[in-house]
């Protein structure tokens, strides 16, 4: 014999082990609430029918049994919606790209299931080269800030970072001026 936690949030109560008038449970006989959850829910004055947004912007629908739920059982709209769609819980591995940039824009048209978080890395970089020079392939030369065609950049042993030689030339310049200026004045001192 199990109830359901009167807060309005379909999980299945416990069965009370005492009896405790305040709180209106009767030994044997299923609990009204869950614990922390009495005073919120529908029959709560902040109740808004199980959705939140959180700092990020993100709105949060209630589903506690969820895989993704977050401890307090929410789970961002845009993964209950691409799981609709979709037919099938969305892997962990998965990232949800806003195409508007808007976390609170979760219309299907713009939301774009991304392989991995790199993947989603690399939208939003094509994206901030298409909005900031008209060719979504550029890359932003690491010290001057320009944006420029790839070929025209040499990269790092890592393969991440991009310069153009003559930015580099010269920041190497500048350290070594730095480096001379620092020893000169630590001997005069």
């Amino acid at each position: 014999m199990n109830g359901f936690c009167e807060c309005g949030c379909g999980l299945q109560t416990k069965i009370s082990n005492h009896t405790d008038k305040r709180k209106g449970s009767i030994k044997g006989e299923p609990r009204r609430f869950i614990k922390g959850h009495n005073g919120r829910g529908f029959r709560g004055r902040k109740w808004n029918g199980g959705k939140t947004t959180n700092n990020r912007g993100y709105i949060l629908i209630q589903q506690p049994n969820h895989p993704r739920a977050t401890p307090k059982g929410y789970v961002p709209e845009h993964i209950l919606i691409v799981e609709k769609a979709m037919g099938k819980l969305l892997s962990s591995k998965h990232k949800v790209h806003h195409f508007d940039e808007n976390t609170a824009n979760n219309a299907n048209i713009n939301l774009i299931v991304c392989e991995d978080q790199k993947y989603h890395f690399l939208l939003h970089h094509r994206k901030r080269a298409l909005e900031a020079c008209g060719h979504a392939n550029y890359q932003k030369c690491d010290y001057c800030g320009q944006w420029d065609d790839p070929k025209n950049f040499e990269m790092n042993k890592a393969g991440n970072n991009a310069r153009h030689p003559e930015c580099r030339r010269r920041y190497v310049r500048e350290q070594r001026q730095l480096k001379k200026e620092e020893l000169c004045l630590n001997i005069c001192l």
